[in-house]
């Protein structure tokens, strides 16, 4: 009687399990490629975004530009980050996100003013509403656009290219010699 008892219970238990939704894999990060050249124009660059896997990307991000100091003559300088909707090349909405949908190995090309946009110290709590020239301190940067997955916390973050900003507030890429 035992012994038809242990097997009538083994059997509802795979019952409970085959019955059970399946559980989710392990969320894997997704491969991004970003790159950020110059543009038509002294303050407008051209950002790329690349899904380098072989399946799609769909996740809510927070893209932005971000200026760090480059030289000895800056250091201890903050960094500033200018959030961006890469839909419009606008400023983003306060707090906002922006759905990043790229098929496999898709890319997705946006050319942005950058003095358009909303700038702020990088680790300020505030989110960025003030033009560069109000924000941003004359010297030399580097210039990276930056995704960020605030659901993961990951970020990807492209290659610097070189960056004045003007006493008059002006941003202008370097052109590499």
């Amino acid at each position: 009687m035992k012994l038809l008892a242990a097997g009538l219970l083994s059997w509802v238990f795979l019952l409970a399990l085959a019955a059970a939704p399946p559980r989710e894999g392990p969320r894997t990060t997704p491969r991004l490629l970003l790159k950020v050249v110059g543009a038509a124009g002294p303050d407008a660059v051209r950002a790329t975004v690349e899904n380098l896997a072989a399946q799609p990307v769909a996740i809510s991000v927070v893209p932005a530009f971000v200026l760090r100091p480059s030289t000895a003559d800056e250091a201890g300088w903050p960094a500033f980050r200018a959030p961006i909707d890469t839909v419009t090349s606008r400023p983003l909405a306060v707090n906002g996100r922006v759905r990043l949908q790229l098929a496999p190995n898709a890319r997705q090309t946006v050319v942005v003013p950058l003095e358009s946009l909303y700038w702020d110290h990088y680790d300020s709590v505030i989110w960025p509403s003030r033009p560069l020239r109000r924000v941003v301190l004359p010297g030399r940067y580097d210039l990276t656009l930056e995704i960020h997955d605030p659901d993961a916390d990951f970020r990807w973050r492209s290659d610097p290219i070189p960056a004045v900003v003007r006493k008059a507030g002006s941003l202008e890429l370097v052109k590499p010699e």
